[in-house]
């Protein structure tokens, strides 16, 4: 993919999205400073007394020295009895709301189905890593947070809870009202207390060290259009602990889409410890953009957080708008060695025989309203199409891309005499969309549901019951149950017919 189109389709989503939320959530100025008796707005906001509370978005917390060996670090979540790095399973679950959050549920339970032979773990327990946007967010970190053993406990706690009729609500309480009064205080605070209170309980991220999957929660910073992934290694230059902050806050970053939400505010500390950039950084901003790829991209955002007099604070907007799949962190997994999970190092060591790659996209396709009418688009519809136009189009470009990094090292090493030296290497690709449905009624139900933080009980039934059925019967899926000699979906099938028919696409179903 081309790193200055990829530059400038994020800009001019982000640049969308910023406009949006300004003109209905993050203050509109004039009205957020304005109070009942109509003068301006104070500047040192609490003096206004009981008209205005005195709110603010908790400090970001910093840190005085940077440790590489500490932190929320891949390097820092090894390998451990309940998971393996010989099978390397990745999940990518995309934007979408609760219809995203219970499509993805639906794939987990499945893969909590489904045993390794000769082994008492799961799919779902040999997880290793989870990259995620928006709605797809709320299931990952639940699940990183708590293990497979309590993943049905999300179902009541968020799916089956509407929490987007309890925030709008929330907003109209006085003592909300107040709050919101504040510049400093908006309705993604509102929100991400909300989250607290139903599903994280004020977990931050010292709770998931040592332990996998490896968490990789998604947000855009908009004024670089890039991808902002909460890891440590992205936080170093900026001086942030990333273990002394909320999983929440992330989530609510990730899934702050406009104009529900307006974006999260990070506090820039980076005069408060010497951050030297890795030697990786400075040789590939001497390099061309062209031939370095994602990883100039990465080296610049990393370079950009260093500078707290341009940049003293960093706006977050939900991830969607710089990549609505998630999928971008995993393709530059597969080719570098500079990203947060060293990916090709573990396997060019022999550590990873297998790598899975499982992406579920809960993209919906809406009914094109605006080309069957004489007249031209309003000012909302011309907004929201010029934003919502790129990002499913660069979502679309975004999986394309992660199978061609996949295939490029399968070609790799397929070229390297057939693996004379080393084991070649099993890839699995697992692509799990709405569009994947053969019945063209029931592919527009879900094409059609809305993008929103609240789904009658009968729809989240529908897309749990999808997300498993749609994996269950994956070719990709039963080549992997294949080659690990499970048959539990083959119909009792031998392993040589069972190798056979799934690479044919003979689907399997549970008997």
């Amino acid at each position: 993919m081309n790193p200055s189109l990829t530059r400038q389709n994020g800009r001019r989503i982000a640049q969308g999205a910023g406009l949006i939320g300004s003109l209905f959530l993050s203050g509109c100025s004039p009205v957020r400073r304005a109070v009942a008796s109509g003068f301006a707005y104070p500047f040192t906001h609490c003096e206004m007394g009981a008209s205005v509370d005195c709110a603010h978005y908790p400090d970001t917390p910093g840190m005085k020295r940077i440790d590489t060996t500490l932190g929320y670090r891949f390097r820092n979540t090894p390998a451990s009895s309940t998971n393996s790095d010989s099978l390397f399973v990745i999940l990518v679950l995309s934007g979408g709301g609760t219809r995203s959050a219970a499509f993805s549920y639906g794939v987990l339970e499945e893969l909590k189905r489904t045993v390794i032979p000769g082994t008492t773990r799961t799919l779902l327990d040999e997880v290793d890593v989870i990259s995620s946007v928006s709605g797809g967010s709320f299931p990952a970190a639940f699940l990183a947070l708590n293990g497979p053993n309590k993943l049905e406990d999300f179902r009541s706690q968020f799916l089956n809870w509407d929490a987007q009729s309890e925030l709008w609500h929330s907003v109209l309480w006085q003592s909300t009202r107040n709050r919101l009064a504040s510049q400093y205080f908006s309705r993604i605070d509102v929100a991400i207390e909300k989250w607290n209170e139903h599903l994280f309980h004020g977990a931050t991220f010292d709770v998931l060290l040592g332990r996998r999957p490896f968490l990789m929660l998604n947000a855009t910073d908009i004024a670089k259009g890039s991808v902002f992934p909460f890891v440590q290694d992205h936080v170093d230059p900026l001086c942030i602990d990333l273990s002394r902050f909320e999983v929440a806050r992330a989530v609510g970053a990730s899934g702050a889409f406009p104009p529900l939400l307006n974006p999260m505010t990070l506090q820039n500390h980076a005069t408060s410890c010497p951050y030297i950039p890795p030697e990786w950084v400075v040789r590939t901003l001497r390099e061309d953009e062209q031939t370095t790829g994602s990883d100039y991209r990465a080296a610049e955002d990393l370079v950009s957080y260093t500078n707290s007099a341009t940049r003293p604070y960093v706006h977050l907007t939900d991830g969607g708008i710089g990549d609505n799949i998630g999928a971008r962190n995993i393709s530059r997994m597969l080719r570098s060695k500079y990203s947060e999970v060293p990916l090709t190092e573990m396997i060019r060591r022999g550590a990873v025989k297998r790598v899975v790659v499982i992406v579920v996209n809960a993209a919906t396709e809406s009914e094109d309203v605006i080309d069957k009418r004489p007249y031209a688009p309003g000012m909302l519809s011309t907004i929201f199409g010029a934003i919502g136009a790129p990002m499913d189009n660069y979502s679309r470009a975004s999986i394309l891309d992660l199978w061609d990094a996949v295939a490029e090292r399968e070609n790799k090493e397929e070229a390297i005499a057939h693996c004379p030296f080393l084991e070649c290497h099993s890839y699995y690709t697992i692509g799990l969309s709405f569009a994947a449905i053969r019945d063209a009624d029931e592919r527009t139900y879900f094409q059609r549901l809305p993008t929103s933080y609240a789904l009658s009980s009968d729809r989240v039934d529908a897309l749990v019951n999808k997300g498993e059925t749609l994996l269950r019967t994956n070719v990709e899926f039963n080549r992997l149950l294949c080659d690990m000699g499970t048959t539990t979906w083959a119909s009792r099938q031998s392993d040589a017919n069972c190798a056979r028919n799934a690479k044919a696409g003979t689907l399997y179903v549970r008997p």
